[in-house]
């Protein structure tokens, strides 16, 4: 969770409940965000890596989502929108799973640490997208309706990790959840070559020039919901037979 802190939340190794070991407070991190570099989250990006270990038995956590659902409703609003933290910390965590998902819920911009709308840090997002695509994961941007969370800057690392965007009602986000949670990541790390036979050849939208070969990075595969798009031209070869 995060607010003027992040807070990560593990199931404990034994069946004794929720351990919370792990209080990040922002201010313990970074400093205000008119201080500092707004590209420097790599202590983040480690503290998730370290934290990765606390998530080693799926077991584990299967057996303890009662305890996680208490702590979840538990949360309370407290300040700011650490919502950059807390994404750079989740990266760390999922980098030791591929194939996992990122759900980032909130319903207002981020404005304090890395990632600080407020500073205009875009960048940040299509870094974190780009890290994802390395990492396999997939990060998912969840707002509600009529909130101002800067979906133009968040946006770019769910497209870019082949996540999804969603605006929803408060009233059906049970229902939004369950259909995002029945889209997995079902491969990684995928790339895509075309090759045109003799006569043709192939553009892109980025490309409208032609080319024999044409090479797509895609990244991560989902389960649903993907597509890549090219053409194909007659080439000059054709019309000198």
């Amino acid at each position: 969770t995060f607010g003027s802190t992040v807070n990560v939340y593990y199931p404990s190794q034994v069946n004794t409940g929720i351990v919370d070991t792990s209080n990040v407070d922002i201010q313990n991190y970074l400093v205000p965000s008119s201080d500092m570099n707004a590209r420097d989250y790599n202590r983040f990006i480690n503290q998730g890596v370290e934290l990765s270990t606390k998530f080693t038995k799926k077991s584990n956590v299967e057996n303890q989502i009662e305890h996680m659902i208490e702590k979840l409703y538990s949360v309370k609003i407290a300040g700011c929108t650490a919502l950059g933290p807390a994404l750079a910390i989740s990266l760390g965590i999922t980098s030791a799973f591929p194939g996992s998902q990122i759900f980032v819920c909130t319903d207002g911009e981020a404005n304090i640490g890395v990632g600080s709308i407020n500073n205009g840090d875009k960048s940040f997002y299509t870094d974190m997208g780009n890290l994802a695509v390395e990492y396999g994961t997939a990060i998912n941007m969840i707002t509600l309706e009529n909130c101002n969370s800067g979906l133009e800057y968040l946006g770019s690392s769910s497209d870019i990790s082949n996540g999804s965007v969603s605006i929803v009602n408060p009233l059906t986000m049970a229902e939004e959840f369950t259909l995002l949670g029945n889209n997995p990541i079902i491969a990684s790390n995928v790339s895509c070559k075309i090759i045109a036979n003799s006569g043709l050849s192939i553009s892109s939208n980025d490309d409208n020039t032609g080319t024999k070969m044409l090479n797509f990075k895609i990244g991560n595969i989902m389960a649903s919901n993907g597509d890549i798009t090219f053409a194909l031209k007659p080439d000059q070869s054709l019309y000198d037979i």
